[in-house]
């Protein structure tokens, strides 16, 4: 019995021993593996060796035969299991004895390093996936954008095409309110540079567009009043820096708030909404007239419209008044839009005149749409409506 619980303890001595070569087989390097190496490997050779030349008289028990062997055996267990599992994890991992001896690396360390490549790899794969899908949403906007420029560009060339073909005829095109005026051989010398500008316009006011939209879809919270009043502001200072190109002038948004007519965003040298009138809304004035009428108006066209409040009109030769259609309640522009200028220039009359012939409006209606999609620019107006009567 004695003897069996010595062999049932060198057994379990040996698994202990087994696994701790294994752990060290696997997770030293350096100079400690090469002293396990060198002192496991020289004893067992020692032990052989003596044993068969008889050199020293060295009794060795079978008890420590079955000892080394179970450690012998359990690291080789050990070690299979192992690098089966790291086979399985590591399919792509080149393997050979030269990763068990070496005693420059960690076979764990080998593994984990593996991994963190796997991992890395996968990371960015992600990235990539992400980047790409940023780079097609990105493309789609375009795409719309470039879509709307195109349909906007139609209207212009369109415009173009029938003021060159009722010209040849000596055509006389109608403005609102009830009025007509020839075409011109001034205004039609000046119809390309018109044209031009208009373009410079569009390209710029969608550059601009495009910078908001991709900043409200990063996810940004941007309070709505922000964002109308920038892309109206935008709108404005387009107008009166690649449009009109008349640092004098003015351009200018009102809101209807319940009660009269009021700035809600300006373009011009002072930049002041303060010192802009308010219309009121019981007068006969232009910006009511255009509601009544959904068309712009000219004040060198229908100076009967004109309303002279603290004697402002007196400080512009002219200006128009444009009305947006899906923003008029009733007769009531909830919405609109003035460009006024001091220049005497004939020039900047006809491009007044041009402008209502061609209908202006409709080409930033395509820009309010997109304020209209970020901001909500429809329930804006409703909001601002009820303002003043609050």
């Amino acid at each position: 019995m004695e003897e069996f619980l010595r062999v049932i303890f060198s057994i379990g001595i040996g698994i202990i021993l087994g696994t701790g070569l294994n752990f060290a087989i696997c997770s030293s390097k350096g100079l400690a593996k090469q002293a396990i190496f060198g002192v496991g490997g020289g004893s067992i050779i020692l032990v052989i060796g003596n044993q068969a030349a008889q050199v020293v008289d060295m009794k060795v028990e079978y008890t420590h035969v079955v000892m080394l062997f179970t450690a012998l055996i359990t690291c080789a267990l050990w070690l299979n299991r192992f690098i089966s599992t790291l086979r399985k994890k590591c399919p792509d991992l080149p393997m050979d004895i030269s990763y068990l001896v070496s005693t420059d690396s960690k076979l764990s360390q080998l593994y984990d390093s593996y991994i963190e490549s796997q991992k890395s790899a996968a990371s960015k794969e992600v990235e990539f996936k992400r980047r790409e899908e940023n780079i097609n949403e990105t493309q789609k906007k375009l795409d719309i954008k470039e879509k709307a420029l195109t349909e906007q560009e139609k209207i212009v060339s369109s415009a173009k095409t029938e003021l060159k073909e009722q010209a040849k005829s000596g055509f006389v095109f109608e403005l609102p309110y009830k009025k007509s005026i020839p075409l011109s051989e001034s205004l039609l010398e000046s119809l390309p540079k018109y044209f031009e500008h208009v373009i410079n316009f569009l390209n710029s006011t969608g550059a601009q567009f495009e910078l908001i939209t991709n900043q409200i879809d990063s996810g940004e919270a941007i309070p709505q009043e922000v964002i109308i009043n920038t892309g109206l502001s935008i709108i404005a200072s387009s107008i009166r820096r690649d449009l009109i190109q008349d640092s004098s002038a003015r351009v200018m948004f009102r809101a209807f708030n319940g009660t009269c007519f009021e700035a809600i965003a300006v373009d011009s040298r002072s930049r002041n909404e303060d010192k802009v009138s308010k219309i009121p809304q019981s007068s006969e004035s232009m910006i009511t007239q255009v509601g009544k009428y959904k068309r712009s108006l000219v004040k060198s066209i229908n100076p009967e419209f004109d309303l002279c409040i603290n004697k402002s009109s007196e400080r512009w030769s002219d200006y128009i008044t444009f009305p947006f259609e899906q923003y008029i309640d009733g007769d009531i522009p909830l919405l609109t839009m003035n460009i006024s200028v001091k220049n005497q220039d004939k020039n900047l009359t006809n491009y007044l005149k041009f402008l209502s012939m061609i209908r202006f409006e409709l080409v930033i209606d395509e820009f309010l749409e997109v304020v209209d999609e970020a901001g909500d620019l429809k329930s804006y107006l409703q909001q601002f409506k009820v303002k003043e009567v609050a």
